[in-house]
């Protein structure tokens, strides 16, 4: 028996309560969105927020935490970590390299591919072949004078 169940004489609603770590989908509102846009945003529930009556989710892709009321909950289905869809790539690499192989390109600067003119193009002779023009295409549906 808990001290709500106590003192109210029957069990305190547990339907607002949500399994923790489960899919949550948390609204884009229109003015953020573009409209091609996805409408929600995939996330992990991580728990409830303690100043509103809302819902604290964590998007691991863009490794922010959101706040949001306007939640949609899908507790049968758990973030894959090992998900090859759900990692970014580009944000780790091997400790064994050394940094000076990460080069920034902001750094380097704009590179320039240079073609230099080779002595056998120019030696090769182009033959224009005669270019007989295409016919226009004609209609082949039939004609009735009214």
């Amino acid at each position: 028996m808990t001290p709500n169940e106590a003192w109210n004489g029957k069990k305190p609603g547990i339907g607002h309560l949500k399994i923790f770590e489960c899919i949550a989908y948390a609204h884009i509102p229109e003015q953020i969105r573009k409209k091609l846009d996805d409408r929600g945003e995939k996330c992990i529930f991580i728990g409830y927020d303690e100043r509103s009556k809302a819902y604290r989710l964590y998007n691991p892709l863009t490794k922010k935490l959101i706040i949001s009321r306007d939640v949609e909950f899908d507790e049968a289905e758990h973030w894959n970590w090992s998900s090859e869809e759900n990692k970014i790539e580009g944000l780790f690499f091997n400790e064994d390299q050394d940094d000076d192989d990460f080069i920034n390109q902001d750094e380097q600067g704009p590179q320039q591919n240079l073609i230099e003119p080779s002595s056998s193009r120019n030696n090769i002779e182009t033959e224009n072949p005669e270019v007989q023009p295409k016919e226009v295409r004609r209609s082949t549906r039939e004609i009735r004078v009214p």
